[in-house]
């Protein structure tokens, strides 16, 4: 005899990182933002959009592999903290790699005290 159809609901995507990180607007260019936090308690905007890539030397070359692809080969990463104590990091609690807005904002000058021209 043969089995019932069941029918099951389709795997569920864990969440992306900028889907865990309070969203925002950039005020100056308007474009999507996500917020998270310097170990300095500091608040920081985020691109969830740019794509990052690691860069390793491969055969003495630069070799240049986007953060996703690279998260999927590693199995944990080790920080060395201010104190110089090493923390190993599962891969599950890397969220992603994101650059700071600041960095693709084009009116990040109008909000970075770096960034304002010198008077």
């Amino acid at each position: 005899m043969d089995e019932p159809h069941v029918e099951t609901d389709p795997p569920v995507e864990p969440p992306t990182p900028a889907q865990l990180l309070q969203r925002g607007k950039c005020g100056g260019c308007d474009k999507d933002v996500v917020w998270a936090f310097r170990p300095n308690g500091a608040k920081v905007p985020l691109d969830p959009n740019a794509v990052c890539f690691v860069v390793t030397r491969r055969d003495g070359s630069p070799f240049a592999t986007t953060f996703k692809e690279f998260k999927e080969k590693v199995v944990g990463i080790q920080v060395k903290g201010e104190d110089g104590q090493i923390t190993t990091h599962p891969t599950e609690s890397i969220l992603g790699m994101m650059v700071t807005h600041f960095a693709t904002c084009p009116k990040a000058r109008e909000f970075s005290r770096k960034l304002q021209p010198k008077k």
